[in-house]
């Protein structure tokens, strides 16, 4: 019991020691602690095995990872990153690890960070964790450019801690500005015209119309795009419209016709032409047309030809003959019957 064997055998790693004349219960009874720690020595090493495994599936997806993944301590500093960040931002691990995240946002963006991270650390809320943001990262070399930020947090023994998943989406922004500005010239130029503008889905919901089309017949956008003819207009009306669709459609060709919409101030005549849009397999899936109002057109030649068949009548009723003749051919362009029959009789 000397303190070189007792003290000294703990000190070279030994679990416990008895003295003589020892206790066979008590020894029953230590055997079994030595056993148990040993076997929770075991445990606690296979534990440890698969979470070194798990941590290293975790980092093999995060550096294989497309995205930029940031993540950062509740000082705002950078603790780690991914290989995808370090392409996207242009730091080496070594100039990025440790510095401060505002390192990677325009000046602009970072005194509304700093007050986000210092409301997080002192009422524990945030309100940006979750969410996704549409904001711009600055490079290495000064270069803006914008990005969508997926953020999130998490609380461990040692603090709070923050990831963000980046993606740089400038490509992106350029193609939405790109169809923005299709889309507004497309406004621009169907807006600017006298004739009516419309396209309708297949199954006859209405996807766009002009101008022109709201004030014709008095209505706004919201109260056409996503409805169909028969909720808009007379049934007669409707129907009409709804089987020149159909052909076009059916045909998969572009028609021409005359067609009658009802107005304020009575039924109008347009000469339309309507053509399918078709997608990618070629089968239609919506129809445009483009429509113009001839109704005053129709107007002027039907008076036309009233006041000619007058002139012809008054003309036919006198006892007299009379032509019509064409200095450039050297013909007759017309002569009343009276005229033939003294031409005839000669």
């Amino acid at each position: 019991i000397s303190a070189d064997r007792t003290v000294g055998a703990l000190a070279e790693g030994a679990f416990a020691y008895l003295t003589k004349p020892y206790d066979r219960e008590e020894l029953r009874h230590l055997l079994r602690r030595a056993i148990g720690v040993k076997e929770l020595a075991v445990k606690a090493e296979r534990t440890e095995h698969l979470l070194n495994i798990s941590e290293e599936r975790f980092r093999s997806l995060v550096e294989s990872a497309s995205d930029a993944i940031v993540v950062a301590d509740h000082r705002g500093f950078i603790v780690s990153w991914n290989r995808s960040a370090s392409t996207l931002f242009g730091y080496a691990d070594q100039e990025a690890i440790g510095r401060p995240l505002t390192l990677l946002m325009p000046a602009r963006y970072r005194h509304a960070h700093e007050q986000s991270f210092g409301r997080k650390e002192s009422t524990g809320k945030s309100g940006m964790a979750g969410s996704i943001l549409e904001v711009h990262g600055l490079k290495k070399d000064g270069t803006e450019f914008p990005l969508e930020l997926t953020l999130a947090t998490w609380t461990s023994g040692t603090g709070n801690f923050y990831s963000g998943i980046i993606r740089d989406i400038s490509a992106r922004k350029k193609t939405e500005d790109a169809l923005h500005r299709s889309e507004k010239l497309l406004r621009d130029v169907a807006d600017n015209t006298t004739a009516v503008i419309y396209v309708k889905y297949t199954d006859g919901r209405y996807l766009f119309v002009n101008r022109r089309f709201e004030q014709i017949f008095g209505l706004t956008a919201d109260q056409i795009v996503g409805y169909t003819d028969h909720e808009i207009f007379p049934r007669e009306a409707a129907d009409a419209f709804r089987a020149n669709d159909v052909t076009v459609i059916e045909q998969n060709r572009t028609v021409e016709y005359e067609e009658v919409a009802p107005h304020t101030d009575g039924p109008h005549t347009y000469i339309s032409i309507k053509f399918p849009l078709c997608d990618h397999s070629g089968q239609p899936y919506a129809t445009c047309g483009i429509s113009t109002d001839i109704t005053e057109r129709k107007r002027i030649e039907q008076t036309l030809r009233t006041h000619e068949e007058q002139l012809r009548l008054a003309l036919t009723s006198i006892e007299m003959g009379t032509w019509s003749w064409d200095l450039r051919t050297g013909h007759i362009c017309w002569c009343t019957e009276v005229d033939r029959f003294l031409r005839l009789s000669n």
